[in-house]
């Protein structure tokens, strides 16, 4: 593992171990081309990606900002966890970029402004055909 991916290792495995109260069940987390990838089971059974688990997993990563992670581009990939895992395709997914994470530190960009940006990147036909 290179000296950039620990950050992203570290929080990965950070997001799997507080975000299981939240019914948000991390199953993946990588880094691909500058971008850190999170894969997770939601056992919300609205359609498409809840919205209460995006901005749960926001301040998740606003959290790891101030600790020092370095931001980066983040794919967030949701699935619903009754369907098997070999059968099943992602509910949606969304984005964050780490240029909205600078500007929310320097007060560039405020929290409102922040979640709607991240909400105007919903994806609900991220991979189906």
């Amino acid at each position: 593992m290179s000296e950039s991916e620990e950050p992203h290792r570290e929080l990965g495995e950070h997001l799997e171990e507080h975000l299981m109260a939240e019914g948000v069940y991390v199953t993946d987390h990588t880094v691909s081309e500058g971008t850190f990838h999170v894969a997770y089971e939601t056992a919300s059974p609205e359609d498409g990606v809840p919205r209460n688990e995006m901005g749960t997993i926001l301040q998740e990563l606003l959290d790891a900002r101030e600790r020092g992670w370095p931001a980066t581009d983040v794919t967030v990939w949701v699935y619903d966890i009754e369907e098997p895992a070999d059968e099943r395709e992602p509910k949606g997914r969304w984005e964050a970029r780490a240029g909205w994470f600078h500007a929310f530190e320097n007060d560039n960009l405020s929290e409102t402004d922040l979640s709607t940006l991240v909400i105007s990147t919903v994806d609900l036909e991220a991979t189906r055909d």
